[in-house]
């Protein structure tokens, strides 16, 4: 095996002069998207489960609320083909245009758009990481379970080296901020929505907009409760679990406990047939 010591990660610009340019060479209006919850992670080498095309639905047409416009879509290929494409949402129907990262280097496709989002940040995935502290001579590990920004990947035997980490940063947030300067490149105002938390520290950003997070399975069932039912307003838990048979009846036995405690639907368990539910009405 090959091993190349020169391999190292360098910043060129300093902060001062990343916001500098950021904001007077090519300026944009860099808006974060803000919810309650945040059921996405990766988009490109992480799992397309906990991608939520309900939420970015959700997005995308807040987006378009505020601007008046169908906003274009910047976000990872396994979100756009895996997931967006087979739901039952209209999330690419919203967009006007619609790219992922890999495609989007260097690409000026998208410089006279006006409205533009980004969804997700890609990871190519821990052995990626690993194979470059490899070529470096460097034995690389993860040390954290968590998501998101509190990934660390420590080189084994030098927890002062960073060379992991900015590798990390590298695939993530400097991928996330080159999809933004995808927008608004002949200098005209743009409006750019970032729904990630990869956006790098240093990049000038307005006051953020919040979208509430209704996750997707409670979304479900609260529209199956809702729906007329016979001649009565309840619903058995058998039923609607025969409506979602994709989810485990356990899964949703706890989502509807959730609304319950939320009060958005009701529960009544006299009867000695197990437990009921219908929709609360707001108006009692």
């Amino acid at each position: 095996m090959h091993v190349y010591p020169s391999l190292r990660t360098r910043e060129v610009l300093t902060v001062d002069e990343k916001q500098q340019f950021a904001t007077e060479v090519n300026p944009r209006r860099i808006v974060p998207v803000k919810s309650p919850e945040n059921p996405r992670y990766s988009v490109s080498g992480g799992n397309r489960e906990i991608i939520d095309p309900k939420m970015d639905a959700d997005i995308l047409e807040k987006v378009r609320e505020i601007e008046g416009m169908n906003p274009v879509l910047i976000t990872g290929k396994k979100a756009i083909e895996g997931v967006y494409r087979p739901s039952e949402y209209d999330v690419l129907g919203v967009c006007k245009d619609t790219e992922w990262y890999g495609n989007m280097r260097g690409s000026n496709s998208f410089r006279n758009e006006r409205v533009g989002v980004v969804i997700g940040s890609p990871h190519f995935g821990d052995s990626y990481i690993k194979m470059l502290g490899a070529l470096r001579g460097k034995r690389i590990e993860q040390v954290s379970e968590n998501r998101g920004n509190e990934l660390d990947y420590r080189v084994v035997g030098d927890e002062s080296d960073s060379f992991g980490n900015d590798v990390y940063r590298h695939m993530t947030e400097d991928a996330v901020y080159q999809a933004v300067m995808r927008f608004g490149r002949d200098g005209e105002r743009t409006d750019i929505f970032v729904r990630t938390s990869k956006l790098p520290e240093w990049v000038p950003t307005v006051e953020p907009i919040t979208v509430e997070y209704v996750p997707r399975l409670q979304s479900e069932i609260k529209s199956i409760v809702g729906s007329q039912h016979r001649d009565s307003p309840w619903w058995k838990t058998d039923e609607i679990s025969d409506r979602i048979p994709h989810e485990p009846k356990r899964k949703i036995e706890r989502a509807l406990n959730e609304l319950d405690e939320h009060g958005e639907v009701e529960r009544d368990s006299s009867g000695g047939q197990g437990a009921r539910w219908k929709v609360v009405d707001p108006s009692d």
